[in-house]
């Protein structure tokens, strides 16, 4: 998640730097002349709101990932909520938020996230040794 993070806000502000800003995607659009595309302003207000999404979270995608790495029971319940918010990001933030509600939310996850443990997955259980019975 902190990787996703950085890497869509780097992206997003390319994206917006490469395309002048909402002005730029706005202002070179043809529309209203004969023979050109009417989706031209529809395209650039689509790409420019996923631009800012990918903004918007991409500190909240960097907090949580920090929080799930040091398995802080906040960080379970922000991530699931970035995540269903980053399933609009598509391509890449719709397979990770998938993937990661799928793990967020599956019931193995709920124990290593609780309130008492907090400092990560439970140690396994030792087993001990056989005893031979006697003869």
């Amino acid at each position: 998640m902190i990787i996703l993070g950085v890497v869509g806000a780097v992206g997003a502000i390319f994206a917006l730097i490469a395309f002048g800003g909402f002005a730029g995607i706005m202002g070179n659009s043809d529309y209203g002349r004969p023979g050109t595309l009417a989706s031209t302003p529809v395209w650039g207000i689509f790409t420019g709101m996923l631009a800012v999404l990918s903004i918007l979270l991409a500190p909240l995608l960097i907090v949580g990932g920090i929080g799930l790495r040091k398995f802080k029971p906040w960080a379970r319940s922000m991530s699931i909520i970035v995540c269903a918010l980053s399933i609009l990001s598509v391509p890449l933030g719709s397979l990770i938020g998938c993937y990661g509600l799928w793990a967020l939310l599956s019931p193995e996850s709920e124990p290593i996230f609780d309130e008492g443990l907090g400092r990560g997955p439970m140690p396994a259980r030792r087993i001990p040794p056989r005893q031979s019975r006697p003869k």
